[in-house]
Order: structure tokens, then sequence, then C-alpha cells
């Protein structure tokens, strides 16, 4: 199926794969005396100072000292609450002294170390008032941009009136600041971003609801007017991507997502199927934005017709796969959530003698894709998605315990693994992932997969927003599972595209989203 004709979506994922014969085209050598700063400063505009709750030895972005959890007064507790929240979704967690410029390492991971997401807070009758407010990450502080109510009942407005909404004092809009990332990546930047993304989303989700909030992830709203609440115009390098509404739990008990959906669907563009590389990135987003409340009945139908496919399919590879389960979900000890986000970093060297249990393999999946098992831990039993049904994980196993060598589908309901090569692929992922030795080494690679055209025909050009930042949160939950056992682990997004899918031995109606490694740290041996 030729992918580039049936919406620009998939236009735009063709015209940005990377395949041995373009490889040496897309790449350049990076102008770093150019590179874009990856936080915004808004100077002399009035801040508050959200510091002094970090749960930290000492205070690295102000004089002000630190106050533990213990020492919050009733008043301050909200404040405090939201200074974590946004210190674990994107904060520094660690300085690495390059010079002449160090670099600034954040709780989530981010392609390239290009950090092209910002964080906006809008908030009404919290302690420090109402209005709309930037997060700035390199002083752990807010930015007051505007003051009032008024931006709280535009932003519900806009988002349909989603009862999250309705029920919250608090919601954060998160952007991408293209130039970021397309400084290196070019067109292709706009996956990274999104899946960056969904890395923050991650954290925002497990975290919130440490804190009594229950995050959810909107996928549905009137763009440019969400960007004129912040101060952005349609034409700007930096756009809205999501609203995440974070309402107290006890407050949204009773929200049904069937009627009232997070996801909505923009329309679908094959006339410009035309536009130069350079511009594929901005205009894929600008295609995919909503304009106006659109006809949810429809989306409502293909969704489920999606669905009762799919059924179809697992009920067959359940019949002939092995199991996955694990003897026990990992132990998350109080606290232990942020000190892994704290220690979570990307491997950069795998042992490729020392495999990896078959325990510990169920146990990061179970975490990443069953969060009912954790309920009893105090974390979200129902997570947000914001389409997660359309993704799939197959995994390249080429050093597990008792598992053979090959390629599996993995059946996340069932926790169970359908094989589908019976072969050694080591080789293979290494030559697919550009040459990288995380990938030869990498005792597991999980592959994000999804059916571009059946995504696009329930939600549009906005699909490729939604299956992405899946993705990258399911990735994230993968990221810290792993962390939390001790197992290495890290992303890749650089990979030939076909290639891959040639390895998987699935049809090319698909796309590659995402490939996250396991394996044997170097460093803890």
């Amino acid at each position: 199926m030729n992918l580039q004709k049936t919406s620009f979506a998939s236009f735009y994922h063709q015209e940005t794969k990377y395949s041995p014969e373009t490889i040496m085209q897309t790449s350049h050598e990076l102008d770093w005396n150019k590179q874009p700063i990856p936080f915004k400063d808004y100077g002399n505009y009035p801040q508050i100072d959200l510091s002094s709750y970090v749960p930290l030895s000492t205070n690295p972005f102000s004089t002000a000292p630190l106050k533990r959890s213990s020492q919050w007064t009733e008043a301050e507790k909200p404040l405090a609450e939201l200074s974590r929240i946004l210190y674990f979704a994107n904060g520094i967690t660690a300085i690495v002294p390059y010079p002449p410029n160090p670099q600034l390492m954040r709780a989530a991971p981010s392609a390239g170390g290009l950090y092209p997401n910002e964080i906006y807070v809008i908030c009404r009758n919290y302690p420090f008032g109402s209005g709309v407010f930037n997060y700035q990450v390199k002083t752990h502080s807010l930015c007051r941009l505007g003051e009032g109510d008024f931006y709280f009942d535009e932003l519900t407005e806009n988002c349909f009136n989603h009862p999250s909404l309705q029920n919250s004092d608090l919601a954060l809009v998160m952007t991408g600041v293209f130039e970021r990332s397309a400084w290196r990546y070019h067109d292709r930047a706009y996956r990274r971003i999104l899946l960056d993304s969904g890395h923050i989303l991650g954290n925002i989700a497990l975290t919130s609801y440490l804190f009594e909030r229950k995050a959810y992830l909107l996928g549905g709203f009137i763009d440019d007017n969400i960007n004129n609440l912040l101060g952005l115009k349609a034409q700007n390098d930096e756009q809205s991507l999501f609203v995440i509404s974070l309402p107290k739990q006890l407050d949204c008990q009773n929200i049904s997502l069937i009627q009232n959906p997070v996801s909505y669907p923009s329309d679908t563009n094959t006339s410009q199927l035309h536009i130069p590389s350079g511009k594929r990135l901005k205009a894929l987003h600008n295609f995919s934005k909503i304009s106006e409340m659109p006809n949810l009945s429809v989306v409502q139908n293909l969704f489920k017709e999606y669905l009762e496919e799919e059924q179809e399919s697992r009920i067959e590879a359940f019949l002939t796969g092995e199991s996955l389960e694990c003897s026990e979900p990992i132990a998350w000890e109080r606290c232990s959530l942020m000190t892994t986000i704290l220690q979570r970093r990307s491997s950069r060297r795998y042992d490729p003698n020392q495999p990896l249990s078959k325990e510990k393999l169920a146990q990061i999946l179970q975490f990443a894709y069953n969060p009912q098992y954790y309920k009893g831990q105090g974390f979200d039993a129902n997570p947000v998605y914001l389409s997660s049904e359309l993704l799939k994980t197959y995994l390249i196993v080429n050093n597990v315990e008792n598992l053979d060598a090959g390629c599996y589908l993995y059946q996340s309901e069932e926790e169970n693994l359908k094989q589908i090569r019976f072969k050694e692929l080591k080789s293979e992922a290494h030559y697919l992932c550009l040459g990288q030795d995380l990938a030869r080494d990498a005792a597991v690679l999980l592959f994000h997969v999804c059916d571009l055209n059946k995504a696009v025909k329930i939600y549009g050009e906005r699909a490729y927003r939604y299956i992405h930042a899946d993705a990258g949160q399911i990735g994230q939950r993968i990221n810290l599972a792993a962390v939390k056992l001790k197992v290495g682990v890290s992303g890749i997004g650089g990979y030939f595209d076909d290639n891959a899918l040639e390895a998987l031995g699935i049809s090319e109606d698909n796309i590659l989203i995402y490939i996250t490694t396991l394996g044997s740290n170097v460093e803890d041996l």
C-alpha cells in the first residue's frame, strides 16, 4: 500500500523515513553556535519561586531554604505539590559540565538532549491566584503571563467543555518549540517532539496521582484559540500540542470517557502532497489542527469497528502464544517513583553476554501495559491515553533467559507472546538502527508499531499526534520500570523504517513509531 496517497500524515511519514540510500542526504554538519536555547526566559515578568519544595538535599535554583513535605502548611500544600509535579515532569535533575555550556539534564528523556517542550500552567482560585503561567525550567519558577479566571474559562470552552476541566482548578498545556529539534533532525523532528511530549506526559500522569490528582490527557481542542491564550500566534515556531487537566481524584470519579472522549479528529488533507522538504513538519502540524467541534458519532463508530477487527486477531494470537506473566508486580516503596525519576538516565552501552531474566521483562511490560496491577501501590489503575489501542508492540529477543531468539508480538491484555520469526535477528537489529551498538548488544528491543491508514481513518491528520504521544508515554513507563529493576534502558528514534518492518516480518501498511532497548548496563558490572 502506498502510504503517501492516503493523508498528509502518511506522506510526511514516507518522506521523513531513513533508508540506506538516503541517510547521507539527511545528515549534515551541526552549527553549534546556532543551536536554539532549550528553555524560555521571560526576563522581568513577575516570578513565583517553586524551588523551596524540590526534594533535594540542597536548593540548586535559589537561596530559598528547602521545606520537606512534613513542614508544608495547609496553605503551602497546593503550591508545593504543583512544584513537584512540574519538577518531576520536566525539571533539571542533573548538570553535565560540557564547556562552555553545561548540559542541563531533565526528568524525562529527549532525543539529542534538545528538550523541545514547554509547559504552561493555567489555574483558577489557586493560592497565588488565577491566570496563565510559563514553567521556567532554569529557575524552577512560574512566570505570570496573564491574570484572571478568564484563562481557565477559555481553556475549558476550547477543550469542548470536558468535565475534567469543569471539575478542576489546575491544568497544564504542553507546547512544542519546533526549531529546537528541527535544528538537528529537520522535518523528522516532529516525530521526536511528539515522543518527547509522551515522555513528559508519562511523568505527569504518574507523579500527579501521588498528590491525589488524576491526569486527563486531552487531545481534542481548538488549537489556535489555545495558542492565543498562551500568547502564541498561528505562525509561531512554538505551538500547543496537548492539554492536561489535573482535577483532584475525588472530583472526577464519575467522568465517563465514552461519553466525554479525550481524542477528537481533525480533517484529512490529500490535496497538498507537494510541500517541499523543510516545510513538512509545520505543514503536518497545521493540517492536524481542529477549528470547530467535530462529529463524534462517526469517530466512535469507526473506532468500534477497529476494535472488533483487532479482537479477532488477539484471540488467535493468544491461542498460539506463550505466557509472559510475572510472579509478582514490581514493589514500589513510598516515594521510590520520584527517586527513580531522579535516577533515570539513558543507557549508553550494554553487555551483550549478560541475559535479561524473563521475570524482569514480564515485570517491565506489566508496569507499562497493565497498570491495574499497581492500584494497591498508589498508582492510577486506569491512566488516560489518547488512543493506545491503535498501537502494537513487537519484540526482537536477543538474550532473554528461557526465551528463544527471534521476533514476537506482545499481547498486553493476555500478557502473552506470539513468536512470528524463528531466527536470531541481532545483526538485522544492529543494521536497521543505523549501526548503533545499543541495538546489537541489547537483550531485547521493543518496537511500537501502528497501522497509520487505519488511525487516520478514525482521527484524521491528528492521529499522528496521538499515536506518538501514547508510544512516548508507554515508553516512559518502560524506562522507569527498567531503572527501578536496575535494567539498562534507552530509546532509539533513528532507524531505517522499511528495514525495521522487514526484520519484524510485518505488513508495510504499518509504520514504526519508536524503539526501546533493554539490556545490562556496562557501568553496572
